[in-house]
């Protein structure tokens, strides 16, 4: 008599066992896939700026996609009437076109009303990197009236980098995503926004380089004047 062996004696899983092992396995696999993939997504839809590790670009990303997705929720903001005047102090402290300052505060506005910006920060910026000026045009080539260089433009949508709308626009979405990659901390921000934020990584804070510390304080500065400006017009 042949010996049974112990192989032989062992069930073969039927088929629907075998269905069920694929289904876990699916389901233990499906996670992982959707997981990479969205990480592609992001990083694919990243504005693509130089110096920035993996782990930044998924953050840009998810940034990116934020902001997109508001301003297609949020509509277009209230059209504002009241004009909007420099006071003698804040003249004192920077040169700028005052008719532009006034002539652009609806689409500094509304950049806001997208980016979650306070507009005078806006303000400031634009202040310091153009003087207001909207056919500025950096020694390097950045334009406009923040200063945008082309290739951070083309990334950030913008297609005439002379329309002031446009520029302020990509400039404010711009100051966001810094904003949002340092967590919030304004000077770094502001920092990244002009030395770029492979700079601000690569020194772990604000880069030694003269022009980005210079401009970081006088961009606070025109920004706290502007505050102050705000306060004296509701006392």
């Amino acid at each position: 008599m042949m010996r049974r062996s112990y192989y032989n004696g062992l069930r073969r899983p039927g088929r629907y066992a075998r269905a069920r092992h694929l289904r876990i396995g699916y389901l233990l696999i499906a996670p992982l896939v959707v997981s990479l993939l969205t990480m592609v997504v992001l990083v694919m839809a990243a504005p693509r700026f130089s110096g920035l590790s993996l782990s930044d670009r998924i953050a840009l990303g998810i940034a990116s996609f934020r902001y997109k997705l508001r301003v297609m929720q949020k509509g277009e903001p209230a059209t504002v009437a009241e004009t909007l005047e420099p006071d003698t102090k804040l003249l004192e402290l920077a040169s700028f076109n005052t008719e532009n300052f006034s002539k652009y505060n609806q689409a500094v506005l509304k950049a806001a009303y997208y980016s979650r910006l306070d507009p005078d920060l806006i303000r400031a910026v634009i202040i310091i990197e153009s003087g207001f000026n909207d056919k500025a045009i950096s020694r390097v080539g950045a334009s406009g009236l923040m200063q945008l260089m082309p290739s951070t433009a083309r990334e950030l949508g913008v297609n005439d980098i002379f329309n002031p709308e446009e520029n302020i626009s990509g400039g404010s979405e711009y100051l966001r995503l810094m904003l949002d990659m340092f967590k919030g901390d304004l000077n770094l921000a502001l920092a990244a926004y002009n030395a770029g934020p492979g700079a601000v990584r690569k020194f772990d804070g604000i880069p030694p380089y003269r022009e980005t510390q210079q401009y970081v304080k006088k961009v606070l500065s025109v920004y706290n004047a502007l505050k102050q400006q705000q306060a004296r017009k509701t006392t």
